[in-house]
Formats: structure tokens, sequence, C-alpha cells
């Protein structure tokens, strides 16, 4: 028996959960088969968990799901062995074949249900009725073990897979005596939310804007603003040196500098179109998994929020934690300036107008702490 480290074919964010799973296999039959009961070791926790070792009852995936309910799967890899290699991942599209994908197979699911399943906190187990059992199985092959997020999976949910496990010739023979074995190093990856963000902009006009997506193939630059029109310039906040550089696109393309940097979600800059024609950037890629963290100096920084969303500026996590005397500034496309908001104490209505600012999918802007703030960062989860 062996296990695996998955293939992935592309980046999986990281910070789920750290959870193993024991695969008790009973006895063989002298004709083949397959019988597998599926154990819960280590807890589960929620996405994002910064602790995974908690042994206070109540910090499990069960207990901060929301429903206190999520699927658990034991799935047959197929033929090729493999799980996340591109094709064999989640597939959110097959609900009725249980969310997988290739030539997967779901051989039993399962609801973890608190107060059912002690895996709430961590360093329990609990024994799942039924073993799958397939007394004419005698193909060789991998099998894994999928959780998901809550009961009914969704896109943008997280999941978890556990490594390959090995059915190989030797696990047949007849004379092998049932086996517990420990899965550990579970990955997680998600449904991958995909959309769209468009900014458009009048001749001669400016945008301070985000990209708000993990854009494929990259989230360079000039692959990113590959189809401007020449002319149309960029400038991104240098805090070395407190203030905009940037460059124009020629016919020949981007420069080398501009071209090269990585926008990543939660950064802004400016945008300034061509004098003639304008443009319409239409940026597509997959929604951030998880909290997006910007650094916030200790003046002026160009930020934006890092998720394709509309949401009151007053509602992320940025304006709460900016102290009092900050000034944020939101791009006026149709004056052409910038207007400013300042906050002030609590009691005497914080933000003021800017509550009122509703900032939208893309929308950049800029942050001035005032003298003697310290840096810190910025975690913003989506929806708050």
């Amino acid at each position: 028996m062996k296990s695996g480290a998955l293939p992935f074919r592309k980046r999986i964010p990281a910070g789920f959960v750290a959870f193993a799973f024991a695969l008790a296999f009973s006895a063989a039959l002298a004709r083949g088969g397959v019988s597998i009961r599926t154990y819960v070791g280590f807890g589960l926790y929620p996405y994002g968990a910064t602790n995974t070792t908690d042994t206070t009852p109540g910090t499990g995936l069960l207990a901060n799901n929301g429903s206190g309910r999520a699927l658990m799967q034991l799935i047959f890899a197929g033929a090729d062995n493999m799980i996340g290699d591109g094709s064999d991942i989640a597939d959110m599209d097959n609900a009725a074949n249980g969310y997988v994908a290739g030539d997967d197979v779901v051989w039993q699911s399962r609801i973890l249900e608190t107060g059912v399943d002690d895996v709430d906190g961590w360093g329990f187990t609990s024994t799942l009725p039924a073993p799958h059992t397939d007394l004419a199985w005698t193909t060789a092959g991998f099998v894994f073990v999928r959780v998901f997020q809550d009961e009914t999976p969704h896109l943008g949910e997280a999941f978890l897979d556990s490594g390959l496990l090995a059915l190989d010739a030797a696990y047949i023979n007849p004379a092998m005596p049932p086996q517990n074995l420990t899965i550990t190093g579970a990955l997680d990856s998600r449904f991958a939310e995909t959309t769209s963000v468009t900014r458009t902009v009048g001749p001669g006009q400016w945008d301070l804007m985000t990209v708000p997506l993990i854009a494929d193939p990259t989230n360079a630059f000039g692959a990113l603003a590959a189809n401007v029109p020449a002319g149309t310039a960029v400038y991104f906040y240098d805090p070395g040196l407190s203030v905009f550089v940037g460059g124009s696109k020629s016919a020949k393309g981007w420069p080398a500098a501009q071209s090269n940097r990585l926008v990543l979600p939660g950064e802004s800059f400016f945008l300034s179109a061509e004098s003639t024609t304008g443009h319409e950037l239409t940026i597509e890629g997959e929604v951030p998994p998880g909290p997006v963290t910007n650094q916030v100096y200790e003046r002026w920084s160009a930020l934006g929020y890092p998720f394709p969303d509309e949401v009151p500026w007053t509602d992320t996590s940025l304006a709460s934690n900016l102290p009092v005397g900050s000034l944020v500034y939101f791009w006026d496309s149709g004056r052409g300036m910038l207007n400013t908001y300042r906050k002030g104490p609590p009691a005497k209505g914080g933000w003021g107008p800017a509550s009122n600012r509703i900032v939208y999918p893309g929308d950049g802007f800029i942050v001035r702490q005032p003298p003697g703030s310290a840096p810190f960062l910025w975690i913003q989860e989506r929806g708050e």
C-alpha cells in the first residue's frame, strides 16, 4: 500500500484545514473484492482557519459552516490514477454524479453531521457506518476521500481531497489481513468561480481601477491590457518614492517595466485612455478564493476592493481599520477628478458622506493615513 501527493495542474489556494483520514480495509474474499470503511480523524476545520490543532469544541468545520452538515465522499480515481490533473477535479456541473469529473467514480457519499460525527474539535475519531463493499472488484487503481465545506456544494466553496491510496495486486491477496491506513497531508481546492470585469473609458479620460480577479494565464499588466490602443498610459504607485510612475503603450506594445508588472487583487492604478478612441477593457479570471491581504503604508496607498462585487465602502475592513483622520479618494469619471472623504470620530459620524459610497467591481481608491500612523496589513474577506 502506498499513498501519493496530488498532481495539481494549477495553483491551489492554501489554508482550508489540516486533517487526516484513516481507511480501514477488510480482508478480501478469495475471489477478490473490496470492502472499505472510512474514518474521520484529526478533526476538520473551516476554510481559512489559522489554528488547525485547536482542541476546543466549537472550532471545527461542522460548528463553523452554518449548517452543521458537510458532504463526504469515497471516490475511485479511475484508470488514470490521478485527481486534480485538469480533468479529474471536482465538477460543479455534475451534481447528478457526485460532482466528479473525468473517469472518477463516487463509491460512497455520507453527510457528516454535528452531534453524530465527532469532527467538531480536534483529535476525535468517528467510524462512519456501512462500508463500501464490492465483492466483484478486481481492478487495481487508486481511491481518495473528498469533504466539502457544507452539505450542498456551490461556486466558490472549499473542499478537501486526501492523498491517493493505491489498491495494488498485493491488496487483493485473500491471505492479507485487514489493515488500517492513515492518509495525511490533505490539500484544499475550491470550485473556481469565474467572471469578468469591464472598464470603459472615454477618449482622453482617466480611470482609477483594480483587477479583482486571478486572470488566466497571468496578472501581468501587459497581458491584462494587451488590447488597449497605442497611446494608452498607465501609472502605478511607488511607495518608496511616494509618487505614481508609469509609461505609455506604443505601436510595439507596453514598455517592459509596465508589461511585466504583476497587478494583484487589491492594488489600484491609473489608466489614461488614448485621446481619440478611448477603450473598453475586459478582464476575465477566477474570483480570489479566500481572504486577500494588501499592505497599507504609513501615508499613501493605492488600493481597491479585491473581489468583483458591489460593496459599500464602510462595509470593507479597510474602512473600519483606518485610523480617525484618514482620507480616502475615489475617482469621479464624470468630473475627471478625485472626490475626498475624511474619517472622523464615530460620535461625529465616522466616514460621513463616504458611508453612502458604493465601490463597484474594478473600482480603485487611494487612502492616506494621518502623520505618525503605522503601516498595517489590510486583510479582506469577501462579503465583509
